[in-house]
């Protein structure tokens, strides 16, 4: 389990990626309870869900589909892309903001925030 520095570290790195980084995807999956195998498998890295079947590892840093997954559930989400092709996500109810090269890394950068707001919470 991380913690929320671990989630704002990480959050940070997504936030200064220049486009999709499936290391930080590994990184990032096991925040939505994916298991990720990066050594001994003849195919390579593997991804496992909840319950031990093999799954695509999902691609938070490319997919805006994939990153909504890492939204805590009934947040309200905003997007604005800026004139200089940067993305801007705000998460209303947590109070995250995340400014980033893409859409999906803004909204994966800003989710992860606020999961690490609503850890300090608890």
């Amino acid at each position: 389990m991380m913690d929320s520095d671990k989630f704002m570290r990480l959050a940070n790195r997504v936030e200064a990626a220049t486009g999709p980084d499936r290391e930080l995807d590994a990184e990032i999956a096991p925040v939505a309870g994916f298991r990720v195998v990066d050594e001994g498998h003849p195919l390579g890295m593997q991804c496992y869900d909840s319950e031990h079947r093999s799954v695509r590892l999902p691609a938070y840093t490319r997919s805006i589909d994939d990153a909504m997954a890492l939204v805590p559930d009934g947040c309200a989400i905003e997007f604005c892309i800026t004139l200089r092709t940067h993305a801007a996500v705000f998460i209303r109810e947590e109070w995250q903001m995340s400014n980033a090269a893409t859409p999906a890394l803004a909204l994966t950068a800003a989710a992860l925030r606020a999961r690490a707001r609503a850890m300090e919470g608890e």
